[in-house]
């Protein structure tokens, strides 16, 4: 299966850091991926700070499936 390049900006008070994670390319992978960035919201709840909500957020999008590529 052909692999796609998701990207999206974390954002946490002032930080924000782009990312990029690796999925398949399709329909269903795409579905997952806005289902993950509309869930984050929720990950930032309760981070004491900028890093967490990283480290958090990683773990996030890897249990939907998604690798980080580091750029």
């Amino acid at each position: 299966m052909t692999k796609k390049l998701y990207i999206v900006t974390l954002k946490y008070k002032s930080w924000r850091k782009k990312m990029y994670f690796e999925g398949d390319d399709d329909d269903d992978t795409q579905k997952k991926f806005d289902e993950a960035c509309d869930s984050l919201e929720k990950v930032g709840d309760g981070c004491q700070d900028y890093l967490d909500f990283l480290d958090k957020s990683k773990k996030h999008y890897k249990s939907y499936g998604f690798q980080r590529v580091a750029k």
